[in-house]
């Protein structure tokens, strides 16, 4: 997995997402993620969640990108849910 694109003048609000650690539960059996994927996902999903309940902006089109794909997958699993399939 990639890590996300950050600019040399990150906003400010982006950084206080950055800090903090994933408290989660995250499969570590290796089946579900590995292990290189599991460290993003600790390091990096406070930031992208936030960025996904825009409480903060994209802060370039790597990052708006992202949003849109993420809501986009959301848009479809609710879709698919409200028709009964189960995912």
């Amino acid at each position: 997995m990639q890590q996300p694109v950050m600019t040399k003048n990150q906003h400010p609000e982006h950084i206080k997402y950055l800090q903090p650690k994933f408290r989660g539960e995250i499969p570590i059996t290796g089946k579900v993620f590995s292990k290189k994927e599991i460290e993003w996902i600790k390091k990096f999903r406070p930031w992208a969640t936030a960025l996904n309940d825009r409480k903060i902006v994209p802060g370039n089109p790597e990052q708006r990108k992202f949003v849109a794909v993420i809501q986009n997958v959301t848009l479809r699993l609710r879709r698919a849910r409200s028709y009964g399939i189960n995912t």
